[in-house]
């Protein structure tokens, strides 16, 4: 299939093919775009067609309908959307010719009709634009990568748009609402219709390379998909997308990189040569102090994650995480030793201490 990954902007914005005569189109009111939404159809029907089609006066109707292929059944969402009670700003599939791009169904402004609302009252049809994802039968990954990408994309150019961070946050009615949510995600942030998308997608984790079982889709604000989703959308947002490179490490202003699949890889762990690295959500390596997922971690100048060693009077385990356990060295007529608060001191062992190995005798005093 012919991918069509583009970057959007105002001299070549999405494909504009408005739905006047919808319910959606005819009622809702404008608003303030604070975030961005995704959907998918839940429906094995990649084609735009399905869903999106021309107004009978539109002015360029053949033009799209050349474009966009013919809904013989009335059941698209401009001819069979009279009475219904749904409507989205965008939506994102295949074209007649089986590429993918964005159909933009009206004005950004225009509050969506598309998670719904909890018996609250309360939904993110009031701040955040939403499109839905003409879903196939969640088995085919290439398609997957193309709406995916697409839809990255298509974020990066509405971030731009209307100045809103990937990784920020809003107040709604007193809860803290991620500016980058999927339908899924407002339901758990009580925001929303019980929905499972896009976390039912099933060709998703295989191509993030994140495992299902590792992701806690009740968690908006911090699950492994939805920050690799913000971070995809920030690094598109940049105006110099970082470069295509081998597999492996790659130095790039001064920041080290690890390339996977010919991507860098982003907010996730990097095992090389026995040892642990992690790459941050800008895809570069991490150095120092840092909290991943609430476990503290040292990282030397190298990006090594320390193991099994002291780090100015903290300890690292086996797995790198960080306790405080107040180490200090001791000088007595005997010699010096190294020991914590809790009276624990090494014997008969080397031990990394601030990145050197010392070695003590069984009585635990330093040996020259």
């Amino acid at each position: 299939m012919s991918r069509l990954y583009q970057k959007y902007n105002e001299n070549n914005p999405p494909i504009k093919c408005y739905m006047p005569n919808s319910k959606w189109y005819r009622q809702s009111g404008a608003f303030t775009p604070k975030g961005l939404l995704w959907h998918d159809t839940g429906a094995d029907n990649c084609w735009l067609k399905r869903y999106v089609q021309p107004a009978d006066n539109d002015p360029n109707r053949d033009e799209l309908i050349k474009l966009i292929g013919k809904n013989t059944y009335g059941n698209d969402w401009e001819h069979g959307g009279k009475d219904k009670d749904a409507g989205l700003n965008c939506w994102v599939g295949r074209l007649q010719d089986g590429k993918v791009t964005t159909l933009q169904a009206g004005p950004w402004t225009k509050r969506p009709w598309g998670c719904g609302a909890r018996k609250s009252g309360y939904s993110l049809n009031d701040t955040h634009i939403q499109w839905e994802i003409c879903q196939d039968a969640k088995k085919d990954k290439a398609y997957f990568a193309d709406v995916y990408e697409e839809s990255v994309q298509l974020s990066a150019y509405l971030c731009k748009m209307f100045k809103i961070d990937p990784h920020g946050t809003i107040m709604y009615r007193g809860i803290k609402v991620p500016t980058i949510v999927c339908h899924w995600d407002s339901y758990t942030l009580d925001c929303g219709s019980g929905h499972g998308d896009i976390y039912d997608w099933d060709v998703m984790y295989d191509y993030l390379g994140i495992p299902r079982k590792s992701v806690n889709i009740n968690d908006p604000y911090n699950n492994q998909i939805i920050r690799r989703i913000r971070d995809d959308i920030a690094n598109a947002m940049q105006e110099e997308p970082l470069p295509v490179h081998p597999d492996g490490w790659a130095m790039i202003d001064g920041k080290w990189y690890y390339y996977s699949n010919n991507k860098p890889v982003k907010s996730d762990w990097v095992k090389w040569k026995g040892s642990w690295y992690y790459m941050g959500a800008d895809g570069a390596m991490l150095t120092g102090w840092q909290t991943i997922e609430g476990t503290t971690y040292h990282f030397d100048e190298s990006g090594t994650m320390a193991q099994d060693e002291w780090i100015e009077g903290s300890f690292a385990n086996m797995n790198g995480a960080v306790a405080k356990r107040g180490g200090t060295w001791h000088d007595e007529e005997r010699g010096q030793w190294y020991g914590d608060s809790s009276g624990w001191y090494p014997k008969n062992r080397v031990v990394r201490i601030d990145g050197t190995d010392y070695r003590f005798d069984s009585k635990g005093y330093l040996v020259d």
